[in-house]
Formats: C-alpha cells, structure tokens, sequence
C-alpha cells in the first residue's frame, strides 16, 4: 500500500506499507522497530507487544512524543506500561500495522508529536509442529 505523503521535510513518514516491510525515507525496513518525527527509525529488542517496556520508549519519550501507536497484529502492551506512560502525558494506542502506518502519517500531518512502534508479523506455525 502505497502513502501519500504530506509532511514537512525531514519527518520520518512513512512511505510505504505491506505485509513484510515498511518503507520510511526510501528505506525499506523488516523487523521491529520504533520511529518518531524527530527520531530516525530503530530496532527494538521486543518480539510482540507483550514485552514492551518504558526503557525501549526512552528515544520517544526523549522526544516528547504524546502519543505512541503501536502496529502489530496479535498481542497488546502491558497494562502497566499503558498506565505508567500516561501518567507521564503519553498515551499508547495499538491497532494493526497499516492503520498505524496511515494514522502516523495523518498525525504527523497535523504536526502533533506521535511516535509509531510497527511489530512484523509473526509466522504462522508450522502444522505439525508444537
């Protein structure tokens, strides 16, 4: 899925979506990782939203994101991650990935301060295997 994109020059937007990659600044990126409109993406060390934690938000929250929006198809973040992080002002919001994707760009549009943590998809099992 192809973004359009309207933000001012330098933000991080994302460009492109489908269901391996995302393509931010013509950079094509697989795996997990974080971005913000002043933070360049980077590698997470989370496997799924079950295991975030506020010490892997520290460069959005450095950056005084208000909102971070997590993109993932299965698994929420901890609830005490949810409610620690708006007691400091940030709210975290998850939905699947290609919202994320377009929700980030609209908001980056807007010019509000919004970070964007994108988990791949995980593989379906392998029949058979346990």
């Amino acid at each position: 899925m192809q973004l359009i994109r309207q933000t001012a020059d330098g933000s991080h937007a994302v460009d492109s979506v489908d269901d391996r990659s995302v393509t931010i600044q013509g950079v094509r990126l697989i795996g997990n990782f974080l971005v913000g409109e002043v933070t360049p993406p980077q590698d997470v060390a989370w496997e799924r939203p079950e295991a975030m934690d506020e010490a892997g938000l520290l460069p959005l929250l450095q950056a005084h994101c208000t909102l971070v929006l997590v993109g993932s198809v299965r698994g929420q973040p901890p609830h005490a991650l949810v409610q620690a992080l708006a007691k400091r002002g940030l709210a975290l919001e998850r939905m699947d990935r290609r919202a994320a994707c377009r929700t980030y760009n609209v908001l980056l549009a807007e010019h509000r301060n919004v970070g964007l943590v994108l988990f791949a998809p995980l593989p379906d099992p392998v029949e058979g295997s346990a």
